[in-house]
């Protein structure tokens, strides 16, 4: 699973643009707390860098990666009996059922005439 698309499951299930937990600098708790969440669970999935995280998440320095990490950590989880391995299970769930909505929309536009798009 990439990080791109950790950041478009978290986003959406908070009801947030993805770009928005790209941002650099203090942000609302709402995103923040979202943007520590998908670099929590980008460091569990891909064991990237801290500065590699810090430059997908809008050029972060790495010690605000690890500061991330670290809050990510303590806040206490939604239910108690969630895992890493679950969270990652629901996300991967989540990119399979856009993945399913765009190969209907595809089909949809097959059908109309306008798949594949045209090149330029």
């Amino acid at each position: 699973m990439s990080v791109a698309e950790i950041q478009r499951v978290v986003a959406q299930r908070r009801g947030l643009d993805p770009r928005m937990l790209r941002r650099k600098g203090k942000q609302p708790a709402a995103i923040a707390a979202a943007r520590d969440e998908a670099i929590w669970l980008a460091r569990e999935a891909t064991g990237f860098s801290l500065p590699l995280l810090g430059r997908l998440f809008g050029g972060l320095h790495h010690t605000s990666v690890l500061a991330a990490l670290r809050r990510a950590g303590r806040r206490p989880a939604p239910e108690p009996a969630r895992t890493t391995q679950v969270r990652l299970r629901e996300i991967e769930a989540a990119v399979a059922g856009l993945r399913a909505e765009l190969a209907e929309l595809r089909l949809v536009l097959a059908r109309a005439g306008a798949w594949p798009p045209l090149s330029v």
